[in-house]
């Protein structure tokens, strides 16, 4: 009865152990998943930024190069 009885602890010892090792590599996991996305989402943020000041100036310059040349192409 003892024997079993330490058996029954140290499989029950032995599941306690797997479920916490499952529940920190799942907790790993959804946090690599995060700043995986986090990263993307910082990514494309900058790139979007890049683009919007891309055309600011290339409409700045557009708009200056009509006030100073128009007139003589008009």
């Amino acid at each position: 009865m003892n024997q079993a009885q330490q058996g029954c602890d140290w499989l029950m010892q032995d599941l306690r152990e797997w479920w916490q090792k499952r529940r920190i590599g799942q907790q790993a996991s959804r946090l690599i998943l995060y700043q995986s996305q986090l990263q993307f989402t910082r990514y494309r943020t900058l790139s979007l930024v890049k683009t919007m000041i891309l055309v600011m100036v290339l409409v700045i310059i557009a708009i200056l190069g009509v006030q100073m040349f128009g007139k003589r192409w008009l």
